[in-house]
């Protein structure tokens, strides 16, 4: 198993429970290959796989109108529970059997199989025998596994149905996660992404949690206009707009002082976008309670003022902070604040005040820098990331780069750039912030500059650039130009290389660049940049090329089918391995070709192919643990 990969996966679902969703998928198909390895354990995972996938091709059958097939599927899926010992297994085939079943219109049978699920997932505390913190110990991140994957295949009714079938308690959660299972998989799908929002509003708004009920409308009133949906948005607004007259006096009693205060001033400087946020997060953590009452109660004036655009109390708060801010006796603290101001001023385009802002905050920085306590050099080198990053985003690119020069000549000396109290080498430090600045030539088409200044970096440095300038050719489109910016690229720290390209190649295959994305997932040596990258033995390198490679021709397949060319979706199955590391995708990819021969209505060809899914699905699980069929 390639346990970085896995690793990865499971870091992302801690964090963020809806996360687990993705590491499932690669989870399946890397347990195939361990059973000589891990045993038991991996058996049982091979049974759970087997049975999630013949719960699927259920579906499929129900697409095409065998409902007696499909529940034949069912059943022999519920029926590997007798074989497994981990109360989790058992939860997330009950979910996808219960989901199957109301697909199939067996309300009945579902409903008793989602309350069988409940009562597993309300009396398990952990997957495992024994605490810990992994990930894949938490039986609620087993079925977000199960929504997670469905969306992800395109059943998206299905997924909802799971994701609302386990009440208020866990519902946040599994939207949550539901939502992130879009985003993290780069298989957009912004209306199906609108949808659950608004389940989730309506559970904010049910639940009296008004100010993240308003924040999600608001943020749909934006995404139903830009789709020509302006009575949609008139709606969610007028919603809004009720819940805001009565905010103040409604607002959730358990809330901090410190998150009202955010709350309100997000309201305030009418602001949504996450850099915004981060910056009135600064703002009321750095001034102290009178100052920021001072403020609020102006913005309690813009509130009444009830103007759809900013009016000038607005812009009166923002300069109430300033005055605040020039009190404030640590220096990096009062720099962090007047950038935080100025980020303000930039969204509320104002692009003047900013930068005068910005000046203050670096001579403020630049002033308290000699005398910086032994502990401070960190938060002096944010501060000035900061800074930079606030000059970039009002388009200053040339004092963005002589404020990073400052620190290459040793004009502005901030000591040491990381959480240890070791001095670093003025150049070192000048490329720590250069980064952001090869990215902004490189987001304004300036591609050929950010190459030749990224050449100038050290390794790490340099590869943290031409990671960015790769993300900017492939949001551009330029695929070919972002995979050959990823191929220079030595090594990363943080993120895999392999991955990085799988993401460019993918995101091709989801803009239709299909002749491109197949050839690049065909010819590309794959081995070679996994050893490269991570240091990966040539037997460890040849199983993650086979699980990229498989994964990529899984998409390439499913976009042929949506298009109808069912012949070069077929080819792209025929490309996958014939192993362990294929079946799994093998069984995906013929079951969504066969979803869309039955929406064309060519059901004859969509039953060979579940029968030849159902033939590797059969073969997947040892037969020793394999129930009688």
């Amino acid at each position: 198993m390639n346990l970085k990969l896995l690793l990865a996966a499971l870091l992302l679902a801690i964090a963020h429970p809806g996360s687990a969703v993705i590491g499932q998928d690669a989870q399946q198909e890397h347990v195939l290959t361990e059973s000589a390895v891990i045993g038991q354990d991996a058996q049982q995972e091979q049974v759970l796989t087997e049975a999630e996938l013949l719960a699927s091709l259920a579906g499929g059958y129900t697409t095409i109108k065998q409902p007696d097939r499909a529940i034949q599927l069912l059943e022999e899926a519920l029926s590997f529970n007798q074989t497994l010992a981990n109360p989790c297994h058992r939860l997330e085939i009950l979910t996808h059997v219960a989901g199957n079943y109301a697909l199939a219109g067996q309300e009945t049978k579902s409903s008793a199989l989602f309350a069988q699920a409940q009562k597993i997932l309300e009396t398990t505390k952990y997957c495992e025998p024994e605490p810990s913190s992994s990930a894949r110990n938490d039986p609620e991140n087993w079925v977000l596994a199960a929504a997670g994957s469905n969306a992800i295949d395109g059943r998206h009714d299905m997924a909802l149905r799971i994701a609302t079938s386990f009440g208020d308690k866990y519902l946040e959660g599994m939207l949550l996660g539901l939502l992130d299972a879009y985003r993290e998989s780069d298989s957009r799908q912004p209306d199906r992404e609108a949808e659950i929002q608004l389940k989730l509003a309506d559970y904010y708004n049910r639940t009296g949690q008004s100010d993240k009920a308003v924040q999600v409308w608001l943020s749909l009133v934006n995404y139903y206009n830009e789709t020509g949906q302006p009575d949609r948005a008139a709606e969610l607004q007028s919603l809004a707009s009720k819940v805001e007259r009565t905010f103040n006096t409604s607002a959730s009693s358990n809330q901090s002082p410190q998150t009202q205060a955010q709350t309100e001033l997000s309201r305030c400087f009418a602001q949504k976008e996450t850099d915004a946020l981060l910056s009135i997060r600064t703002i009321v953590e750095t001034l102290d309670r009178e100052q920021l009452k001072q403020v609020l109660n102006i913005c309690k004036e813009v509130e009444r003022a009830e103007q759809a655009d900013v009016p000038p109390l607005a812009f009166k708060a923002l300069e109430q902070i300033v005055v605040a801010a020039q009190k404030i006796a640590n220096p990096i603290s009062r720099s962090r604040t007047f950038t935080a101001v100025a980020n303000l001023y930039a969204y509320l385009e104002k692009g003047a005040e900013a930068a005068k802002l910005l000046d203050k905050a670096l001579s403020d920085l630049r002033a308290g820098a000699e005398n910086l306590r032994s502990d401070a050099p960190f938060e002096a080198s944010r501060a000035l990331e900061e800074i930079i990053a606030g000059y970039l985003r009002i388009g200053q690119i040339d004092r963005a780069l002589e404020v990073a020069q400052l620190v290459q000549t040793g004009k502005l000396n901030l000591a040491a750039s990381d959480f240890s109290q070791v001095p670093v080498d003025s150049n070192f430090a000048y490329q720590s912030f250069m980064p952001p600045i090869v990215a902004f030539y490189a987001q304004n088409g300036r591609f050929e500059q950010a190459l030749q200044l990224a050449n100038t970096l050290g390794r790490g440095h340099q590869d943290e650039a031409l990671l960015r300038i790769a993300e900017q050719y492939a949001s551009k489109g330029q695929y070919a130009q972002a995979l050959k910016t990823a191929l220079m690229i030595k090594g990363l720290e943080v993120q895999n290389k392999t991955n990085v390209i799988y993401s460019i190649i993918e995101r091709a295959i989801n803009a239709g660049e299909l002749n491109w994305a197949v050839q690049a997932t065909q010819t590309l040596d794959w081995t070679k940049q996994t050893t490269q990258a991570i240091g990966q033995t040539i037997d460890g390198a040849t199983n993650e090329t086979r699980f990229y490679r498989n994964k990529l021709l899984l998409g390439i397949a499913r976009e042929y089918a949506e298009l109808r060319q069912f012949d070069r979706a077929i080819e792209a199955v025929d490309m996958m391995s014939s192993d362990e590391f294929g079946n799994y995708r093998r069984v995906k990819a013929l079951s969504a070709i066969a979803r869309e021969y039955a929406q064309a209505e060519q059901t004859e060809e969509a039953v060979k192919l579940l029968e030849q899914a159902l033939k590797i699905a059969r073969a997947i699980s040892p037969p020793t643990l394999t129930p009688p069929r």
